[in-house]
């Protein structure tokens, strides 16, 4: 089943699923949003299931550590369900109860994809629906799933299921390994809604507004990150992922009530130094705006 999640920050950059190595089939998918449209971070390529029940195959193409499952953007109901079960053994992408169990190096069990639903009542999320309008697949609360520490396996295997729905959509599937810094976040993070329109006079005195995709921002220090963490975890999300490569990062992953909150896909919207604040420790500041 899965494990507890952990109670500060965790940063999660390194994506298998856009791996060149990664390879992903399915069935019950729509042959026009296939479900090879997971490995990408375009949420306008989604996949979208033709049954109630879909499944996943997924081939890493080598041992990776998977830690952590999220999907992003998704409109499956609140009765969701999945099933994630990694393993050594590729019959599990064509066969997975032919498995033998000491080769299942983890099995989620079926797990509701929503978290607690004290809070979430309606599909859409009114707080999302609001929010996002028109935009597609932005709804729900993010579907996240901890697997325990140093899980590794080549193979996995999801089965979806949503009993109310045959046509649902998943804009991305993310799965990797995930940071926490040592000292999680220091006080004073923030959170906020963008909406970058633009006024517009026109004639006669009129004045209207240019209309333009609505964000939102993520922003904290980490004040005591040890000199190894900040040289490789910290540098490679500045350095390699820089702008326009984006990650998952959530503030408090037990906070079930506020999971749609406390997380957030997207990018770095500047890059902050690394600042030597004591001997062998740094702070750094993140701001990272939704992708879209």
């Amino acid at each position: 089943m899965p494990t507890n999640a952990p109670s500060h920050l965790v940063i999660a950059y390194i994506d298998r699923l856009l791996s060149t190595s990664t390879l992903v089939t399915g069935t019950s998918w729509a042959g026009s949003n296939p479900v090879s449209n997971l490995t990408t971070n375009k949420f306008s390529e989604s996949s979208k299931a033709t049954a109630n029940d879909t499944s996943v195959a997924v081939d890493f193409g080598s041992s990776s550590t998977i830690e952590l499952l999220a999907l992003p953007r998704h409109t499956i109901s609140t009765t969701g369900t999945w099933r994630v079960r990694i393993s050594t053994d590729v019959t599990l992408l064509t066969d997975p109860g032919a498995v033998d169990p000491g080769d299942i190096v983890y099995d989620s069990g079926v797990t509701n994809i929503w978290p607690s639903l004290d809070n979430y009542t309606s599909v859409p999320y009114s707080e999302y629906s609001i929010w996002a309008d028109e935009l597609v697949s932005v709804h729900n609360p993010p579907g996240v799933l901890w697997l325990p520490k140093d899980s590794a396996a080549q193979f996995m295997y999801i089965d979806f299921n949503d009993p109310t729905a045959t046509d649902y959509t998943i804009g991305k599937l993310f799965a990797g390994p995930y940071w926490q810094p040592e000292n999680g976040v220091s006080r004073g993070w923030t959170t906020q809604y963008i909406s970058p329109t633009k006024p517009k006079r026109l004639e006669g005195g009129l004045v209207t507004t240019e209309p333009s995709n609505r964000y939102r921002r993520v922003e904290y220090d980490c004040k005591h990150i040890p000199e190894t963490e900040v040289f490789t975890e910290a540098a490679i999300i500045d350095r390699e992922y820089a702008l326009n490569i984006p990650f998952v990062s959530i503030i408090d992953p037990s906070d079930d009530e506020n999971a749609h909150r406390v997380f957030i896909y997207g990018t770095n919207s500047k890059i902050h130094p690394s600042i030597n604040s004591s001997y062998s420790y740094y702070s750094k500041k993140f701001t990272i705006d939704e992708w879209l």
